[in-house]
């Protein structure tokens, strides 16, 4: 049984304690905590607000995260929820927490959006 994206985690290792103090920084700015798991180098953090945390480094935020979600949510009325022109990037995330998706699509969204911020293509 797939976990519920409501609960899912991403564990990403955190080596470099600049790396690390920026990232728990980042989030602490956005009223997000860091969560660790024994292991203080491996952070847990929710799909969305990885995905929040990539987009948030890009150069064209706003434009990226559309590109993204145009990219890789296949039903048009989730498109047309999460893109609505008149939202602010951080609204457009508010809605992406609150729609139905697979962890599987969550994944892909965040692939699409770490290629985007090291360089590549959505």
């Amino acid at each position: 049984m797939p976990t519920s994206p409501e609960y899912a985690k991403i564990e990403v290792s955190l080596e470099n304690p600049v790396e690390k103090r920026e990232l728990e920084n980042h989030l602490k700015l956005q009223g997000h905590f860091a969560e660790y798991t024994l292991n203080t180098e491996v952070l847990r953090i929710a799909p969305v607000r990885l995905l929040e945390l990539i987009v948030a480094n890009v150069d064209d935020p706003t434009n990226e995260f559309n590109t993204i979600v145009q990219a890789h949510v296949e039903a048009q009325e989730q498109q047309d929820t999460l893109l609505d022109n008149a939202l602010t990037l951080k609204q457009k995330f508010n809605k992406l927490r609150k729609e139905v998706m697979t962890v599987d699509t969550l994944k892909e969204l965040i692939k699409a959006g770490a290629a985007i911020l090291i360089g590549g293509a959505a």
